[in-house]
């Protein structure tokens, strides 16, 4: 038999080789290997070959049953033996199924009687399923034929429980399919709008009307042609990236990695298109096939439900259910149907038809959405310039009863597509990073749905400023079209946001918008990020920024539409960007600009009533250990940015660490904050690159900082604060005099800060190999935002030792940092600093701004530290 495993491994190994063999050859080797085995087994039992072909028959089940067989997928094989002849099983497990399972495939093999199998299928769904799309191989014809029609009269007596348990399957993958990281890898197999939604159709179609093939289901009412070819498409997509995935890894496996879609990618060929990577382009294509997938699920089930409730029911009840409830239009079981003769295809009434069922909580039948469907060419673009269909539309919008459910409707149906067809631009959109977890539309549902929630009052508990300032909104509407259209631009290059506030003009007048509102919305498409990038990016304390959004947001109910708009955007992106809503300052932000919006920009004498009253406040609870006298010496001391951001109680604070620093290298306090932050503060002589060796004690420690603010005295006392996030354990952070005593020794020079953030880079480095897409750094040097310092950002991979680097390259170039501010942008960390030459001045020499620019990209890029 060596021979024959010699030949059957060749074969496997010239499909391994070549580029990616489809599903059906693969499924067509084995189905031949077993019918040549088969075949030669029974050649070496001459004088008995016929009791050894009556004793029992191969089947083909499971993914190899329905042809579709990935180049390491299991093989799974029913063996039927007669049990008068079960002597000859061994015959048959040595003969064909060994030399294949030596060959190199994995074989799944159950064998017994037809007793036995029954009894197995009528107890394991799972492997009832596997039968339902079996085909015969070899062997005895007639026990295949017997087969077949047992499992036909199992399906018909058990028909009512089987199709709740095939409903249920459907529920449960789209709920523990419904994360992130499926979005970000998905598996191809369980993922809602995936292989086995297919195959559960197939089974639903099978097991409720007997229709063994898709084309059957067509006849029966449950599927259209066009639904089928979709299907049929996506399952040919599908099962060729799953057999080319295992061909590059060499082992089963149907879950597409992150990185492993750049690789999937370049071999199907995809290239880069209009901006977008290739990687882009191809995953584009995937959530397109996913998504035309669940749409055909969900009207598969609506039909499917309907032709189930009329099943056996006489027609006088469900004349009795019938009830009008618009002209045209009637309820029936919880359900909207539409009477054409009465109800014509107008544009106004294509509309009506979701706004009705919207005001009678209706589901819409499958007769009302294929009426839907067949007519959708009568609304266009310019059908919003009616004034009655606009209506209808904004009724729609506007509706308390709906969370986002049927705006989800319009758009699956392409109602919204019809209307708006900008979107079709962004449909599927994929940006292939680990921020942006959705596709664009879906992410534009999600945003609209979390608007549609804080309008309601559901975020109450959760964030009762945001639902006091939601209940204040004069303009929901402005705010609803803005979430489902604020990333419209992304398919337009360049900056998304202003393109996106180009896009959206039209679409507002088309809407019926007048010229004041039009603006609005155009105002939050394209400063949309405005927000989110300045609490993350720029210092809060920095006026020229605060001055500048002012002018950019012009009002306080513009101001409220932003936040409002910037938190369901960020709620909506997956949890990176709600983490990063978390720790950043948006709120804090949004109070600084309203307060000056409504107490108007500070001019002097306001600054010198501020300092008054802050000095005499602080006088109050310090003058049992500071006299008056050094009182106003330190004010003189420190920069007008600290004393126009300080409380009281923080200068308190401050200056009574500063008392306890005699004979000391630093002092410290930690504050806990809210969830897992802290605020570290610390004082010190130690001025000299004291910033990045504190941030590198820090990292050592795996403490993750959000902020670093830094105050110096003329003095020579350095005040140094870091926001800080603490490890997510449920233990409170107990390790804040190790990490002081490790500052202590790093500034004593006790120990060797580059070598130790060196070694631990390497660590986690290594560690993390293969599971990130590494990107080149980038620096940007800004001159123009701020009067009095250079803004500095740095875009890297993040890793261990990256604001230590950073800092410590700038303190090698004499630049001073006043403002460290550390975030994400996409999958990078930014690091943003304000900075000053050693004599005080902004940068503005070209050499050495080219010089900081090719150092940081060098120690950033070659992992040097």
């Amino acid at each position: 038999m060596n021979f024959i495993t010699d030949s059957l491994q060749k074969k496997k190994k010239q499909l391994e080789e070549s580029l990616a063999p489809s599903p059906e050859q693969n499924a067509s080797l084995v189905e031949v290997a077993l019918m040549s085995l088969y075949n030669m087994l029974a050649n070496r039992f001459v004088s008995e070959a016929n009791n050894l072909r009556k004793s029992g028959t191969i089947v083909a089940i499971g993914h190899f049953g329905r042809r579709l067989l990935g180049i390491h997928s299991p093989v799974e094989v029913l063996l039927i033996m007669d049990p008068e002849r079960d002597r000859w099983r061994n015959e048959w497990f040595e003969g064909i199924f060994y030399p294949l399972r030596d060959a190199g495939w994995e074989l799944v093999t159950l064998s017994g009687s037809l007793k036995e199998i029954m009894q197995k299928a009528e107890e394991d769904f799972a492997f009832f399923q596997s039968l339902l799309f079996s085909r015969f191989i070899s062997g005895n014809r007639e026990f295949f034929n017997d087969f077949r029609e047992m499992l036909d009269e199992l399906i018909d007596r058990k028909r009512d429980e089987f199709l709740p348990k095939l409903r249920d399957q459907f529920e449960n993958r789209r709920k523990e399919c419904s994360s992130e990281e499926y979005w970000l890898e998905p598996d191809l197999f369980y993922n809602p709008g995936g292989i086995h939604d297919i195959f559960g159709i197939q089974s639903a179609a099978y097991v409720g009307f007997k229709a063994y093939t898709l084309e059957d289901a067509i006849f029966q009412g449950l599927l259209t042609r066009q639904e089928l070819d979709w299907l049929s498409a996506a399952s040919d997509f599908f099962m060729n990236i799953v057999n080319l995935l295992q061909t590059m890894k060499k082992r089963y496996l149907h879950r597409l990695g992150f990185l492993d879609q750049i690789e999937v990618a370049d071999r199907l060929g995809y290239e880069e298109k209009g901006g977008f990577q290739a990687v882009e382009v191809f995953m584009r294509e995937l959530h397109k096939h996913l998504d035309s997938v669940k749409i055909v699920i969900d009207l598969f089930w609506t039909r499917f439900e309907e032709l189930e409730e009329v099943r056996g029911e006489p027609e006088v009840v469900r004349e009795v259910s019938k009830k009008e409830i618009y002209p045209g239009l009637r309820a029936e079981r919880g359900k909207l149907y539409v009477s054409p003769s009465k109800f014509q295809a107008t544009e106004r009434n294509l509309l009506l038809l979701f706004d009705n069922a919207l005001k009678h909580e209706l589901k819409l039948s499958s007769q009302a959405i294929q009426w839907c469907t067949h007519h959708l060419n009568a609304l266009n673009m310019s059908s919003l310039y009616d004034e009655e269909v606009r209506s209808v539309f904004w009724d729609i919008i506007l509706s308390d009863k709906d969370r986002g459910s049927m705006l989800r409707t319009l758009y699956n149906l392409r109602v919204l597509h019809a209307l708006v067809p900008e979107l079709e631009t962004v449909h599927a959109l994929v940006e292939h990073d680990s921020f942006h977890v959705f596709p664009v539309h879906e992410h534009h549902l999600q945003t609209y749905e979390v608007v549609k929630k804080l309008l309601s009052g559901e975020y109450e508990n959760r964030e009762p400023e945001l639902t006091q300032i939601a209940q204040r909104i004069r303009k929901p509407g402005i705010l609803l079209l803005a979430a489902f259209l604020h990333d419209i631009g992304k398919a337009g290059g360049g900056d998304h946001a202003e393109v996106g506030g180009r896009i959206v003009v039209p679409i507002a007048q088309r809407l019926g918008l007048n010229e004041e509102d039009t603006e609005f919305l155009q105002f939050l498409v394209h400063r949309h990020v405005l927000l989110v990038e300045n609490a993350s990016l720029r210092d809060l304390s920095d006026e020229e920024m605060l001055r500048k959004s002012c002018e950019i947001i012009i009002n306080p109910e513009r101001l409220d539409h932003a936040l409002l708009l910037s938190f369901a955007v960020m709620k909506s992106l997956g949890s990176n960007a709600q983490q990063k809503w978390e720790t950043t300052p948006v709120q804090k932000l949004y109070h600084l600009i309203r307060h000056r919006m409504e107490k108007g920009e500070p001019d002097e004498k306001a600054i010198e009533e501020r300092l008054s009253r802050l000095k005499s406040e602080v006088y109050e609870k310090v003058k049992d250990f500071m006299s008056e006298a050094d009182l106003e010496k330190h004010f003189k001391q420190l920069a007008g940015r600290y004393l126009l951001a300080v409380t009281p109680d923080t200068m308190v604070k401050h200056l009574k660490l500063e008392a306890q620093l005699d004979g000391k290298q630093i002092t410290w306090e930690v504050e806990k904050l809210r969830k897992n932050e802290a605020e570290l503060t610390i004082v010190t002589r130690e001025s000299l690159g004291f910033l990045a060796k504190a941030a590198g004690v820090i990292t050592l420690h795996d403490l993750d900082i959000r902020e670093a603010q830094i105050f110096t005295k003329d003095n020579g006392v350095l005040l140094v604060i870091f926001h800080l996030l603490l490890p997510r354990t449920t233990e409170e952070y107990q390790n804040w005099d190790v990490l002081l005593r490790d500052l202590e020794k790093v500034v004593g020079g006790k120990i060797a800060i580059d070598y130790r953030i060196a070694s631990k880079a390497l660590k986690d480095f290594s560690e993390q190999r293969g599971r990130t897409h590494w990107r080149p750094s980038k620096v940007l040097i800004d001159n123009e935002s701020s009067e009095k310092y250079t803004i500095l950002e740095v875009y890297s991979d993040d890793r261990p030792g990256l604001l230590y680097t950073i800092t410590k390259t700038l303190v090698d170039m004499q630049l001073r940092i006043f403002v460290a501010k550390i975030s994400t942008q996409i999958d990078q960390a930014v690091d943003v600093f304000y900075v000053r030459t050693a004599d005080g001045k902004k940068m503005e020499d070209t050499q050495q701004i080219e010089e900081i620019e090719n150092a940081l990209k060098f120690w950033l890029d070659t992992h040097l530290f």
